[in-house]
């Protein structure tokens, strides 16, 4: 019997992802390797693998937008289509979205599309009557965006470690730094608050990725109930925060971010409030916590993490336009 398997999607799946999108998609006017790294820099969308028998078999896109949820790129390798692997891809984008509280779904097909539209139908989906509009922003003339190449000027090359910890700490809990300290959860936490956060603890590391997501899908990923944003306090002032995300898997606790102020750095803060955060994500019970650092984060950040308990299972490296000319 075959042994079909759903994973979410990791570097080594790049090369086999885009050969399948460019062929199944091959009249879609985007750019694959784009819509690809859009998808993976958005907490509010989920790239998925599907192995069979170990080898590569098909991929889905599952998305929100903060109202329905919406299924992407569902495809099956050639040789491997009419084994229920559709169908599986498709239960599994379902459930990732049931888990975010999403109680509809919605897909667009083309009208001509009989033989997918069919496949729908067998899952459940029925076609609605609204109106579909579009608009492409850039227009339908203007140049794609040049790729990202090392070397090239205003780009720069970053090497990404990505860790894991597959049991929770065993050592005592260390002892708090001799000041006024208080963590506490940001309820709800306001999109402006978490702006000033995110700006202040990034400022000299390059953080830069949420700084171009719009407010409303920045408050759809940071106030679902899956996640949780924990600032820590010093005398009264936030110093820094850590932030636990559970969204991509329901047995897997992610360290979103962690970090601290610019003037609370060096003062023993930063182990201890990681230590308190990682005994926080356990405490969860999940399958495995993990965290991603890359060259561009405080030097000692690899360091920490593994000091913490925290193993590298992967280390890739990508090449990105510099953000730091515009702020």
């Amino acid at each position: 019997m075959n042994r079909l398997t759903i994973t979410a999607f990791v570097a080594d799946d790049r090369t086999d992802l885009l050969s399948l999108w460019r062929r199944s998609f091959a009249d879609y006017p985007d750019d694959p390797e784009r819509q690809l790294d859009l998808a993976l820099d958005n907490p509010s969308s989920a790239v998925f693998v599907a192995r069979d028998d170990g080898m590569f078999a098909g991929t889905a896109m599952a998305g929100c937008d903060g109202i329905r949820g919406w299924l992407h790129y569902i495809a099956v390798t050639p040789q491997r289509r009419n084994r229920g692997i559709a169908r599986a891809m498709v239960r599994h984008c379902e459930a990732w979205l049931a888990a975010k509280g999403i109680s509809k779904i919605k897909l667009q097909l083309r009208a001509d599309n009989l033989d997918v539209r069919h496949v729908y139908e067998h899952l459940g989906y029925a076609v609605e009557t609204h109106v579909s509009m579009a608009k492409r922003i850039r227009g339908a003339d203007a140049a794609p965006l040049p790729p990202v190449r090392s070397g090239e000027p205003g780009c720069i090359d970053v090497v990404v470690n990505r860790l894991e910890m597959l049991a929770p700490p065993s050592a005592p809990q260390p002892k708090p730094p001799a000041l006024k300290l208080a963590v506490l959860r940001a309820e709800n936490i306001t999109v402006a608050y978490y702006r000033f956060l995110y700006a202040e603890v990034g400022r000299d590391w390059t953080w830069y990725e949420r700084r171009s997501v719009t407010d409303s899908d920045l408050a759809v990923a940071i106030q679902d109930p899956q996640v949780d944003v924990f600032v820590l306090h010093v005398g009264g002032q936030p110093a820094g925060y850590i932030e636990l995300d559970r969204r991509r898997l329901p047995d897997e606790v992610e360290i979103r971010f962690f970090g601290l102020m610019p003037d609370f750095i060096g003062r023993g803060l930063g182990p201890w409030l990681l230590d308190w955060g990682v005994r926080e994500a356990w405490r969860h019970a999940p399958r495995r916590t993990y965290v991603n650092t890359c060259s561009l984060d405080h030097p000692k950040a690899l360091a920490l993490y593994q000091r913490m308990g925290f193993t590298a299972f992967k280390q890739e490296s990508k090449t990105i336009r510099d953000p730091r000319p515009f702020g």
